[in-house]
C-alpha cells in the first residue's frame, strides 16, 4: 500500500514499486479532476502547499514518535 497523507490519496501493488507508480497514477488523477472542478488552488492550499509563482511547494512530513507500552 502506498499513501499520499498529504492529499488524502491511497494506492495498492503488489510490490512496492507497483504501489509507489499507482500512487503516482491516482494523484494524477485526483489532481486532474480537482483542476477540471476548480478546485485545485484550493485542494492545495488546504493540503498544506505553498505557491510559490506558478510552482507549488509540499509541506515538510511531521514524523512524530510514540511510545507504545510503558
Amino acid at each position: 500500500m502506498s499513501l499520499s497523507p498529504e492529499l488524502g490519496v491511497s494506492s495498492f501493488g503488489s510490490t512496492e514499486k507497483e504501489a509507489k507508480e499507482s500512487l503516482k497514477e491516482a494523484v494524477g488523477l485526483f489532481l486532474d479532476e480537482c483542476q477540471r472542478l476548480g478546485t485545485l488552488r484550493e485542494v492545495l492550499n488546504e493540503s498544506g502547499f505553498k505557491e510559490q509563482g506558478k510552482d507549488w511547494i509540499a509541506p515538510q512530513p511531521k514524523i512524530e514518535t510514540v511510545a507504545i507500552g510503558a
